[in-house]
Parts: C-alpha cells; structure tokens; sequence
C-alpha cells in the first residue's frame, strides 16, 4: 500500500492538478451531505494546501482507495473529511490512516465531526481511538439530520443542545 502526504500543491502543478481532480472525484458523492462540498474543496480545501490543510491519499495498487482532508491551525486540529472506498472498508486502512492523521496533525485528539447518516460506519474506529463526543449539531447541514462532533466543537458554532443517549458503544451527550 502507498501513502502520499500532500503538504504543498505549488510544486508540480501538472501532477497536483491531477491529484486535486482524482481526490474531488473520489470524495464527489458527499454532496449529498454536505451541501455546498464542491465549492468548500476547490475554494478552501485546495486553495488552503501547504498552509493550514493537507491531503493524506491512500492508494492499493495505483486505485485511490482513502482519503483524509486535514486542517491545523493555531484555533484546532481536526480531520475535517475522512473516507475509504467502500469495498476497502474493514480491512484496518481507516485504521491506519487515522493513526497516520494523529501524527500528521501532532495530536491524539483531533475533532471530527460526522453526520448521522455515517455515525453506524464509523462507531468502531471512533470507539477504538479514544474519540469523546462533545456535541450534538441537530440540521447543522441538512435539516433533520444530526452532525456528531467528536473532541471539541464545531469552530465558533455553540450546539443547540445536548442530548444524552447511548449509541453502541458510544456515549452521546
């Protein structure tokens, strides 16, 4: 398996370019929960490259098979998208990239935010490391659908409140 850290998208712009499109490409079905995905990546994602964001690709024989979209700044530490192909799932990859996420942002507690619709996929890898949820977000992106933030809160956003209910082995409150 080949790991490619992307720190800085200002050195070989014809191979970046085509990273940023294979990256977008592969992340494009999360439009669906996250509205506006397109414009936040090309806009904010890219844009933000070798400063306060970087891409850590997974690849299993030349097939993009897992991403994480990382941001650092002096205000947080967070995994603000992470996803593995979904017939990879299983096989310890989001594992690893998690750890390679830890080391790459300096810290065993970055936020992370989920949406209800995901929260079932990723109970075990969040449970296994030592992920505390904070915060129930209720149609913070879609209406009537919950965003679970993990190890902090949503930047600048207060919750609307606080639910307390378990879900597997995951307290929510």
């Amino acid at each position: 398996m080949e790991t490619k850290v992307i720190k800085n998208i200002k050195l070989n712009i014809i191979e970046s370019d085509s990273i940023i499109k294979e990256v977008y490409s592969f992340l494009e079905l999360l439009e669906d929960e996250y509205p506006n995905f397109k414009e936040w990546y090309f806009k904010k994602v890219v844009q933000e490259i070798g400063f306060s964001r970087q891409l850590l690709l997974k690849y299993l024989k030349k097939e993009l098979v897992g991403v994480a979209i990382l941001k650092q700044n002096q205000f947080e530490s967070k995994i603000c998208t992470f996803r593995v192909k979904d017939e990879f799932q299983g096989l310890g990859i989001g594992s690893k990239m998690i750890q390679e996420s830890f080391g790459l942002l300096n810290t065993y507690n970055p936020n992370i935010t989920v949406s209800e619709r995901r929260i079932g996929e990723f109970n075990r890898i969040l449970t296994t490391n030592g992920f505390q949820l904070d915060a129930i977000y209720p149609d913070y992106y879609i209406q009537g659908q919950k965003e679970y933030s993990f190890n902090g809160l949503i930047e600048g956003i207060t919750p609307h409140n606080k639910v307390y209910k378990t879900f597997g082995e995951l307290s929510l409150y």
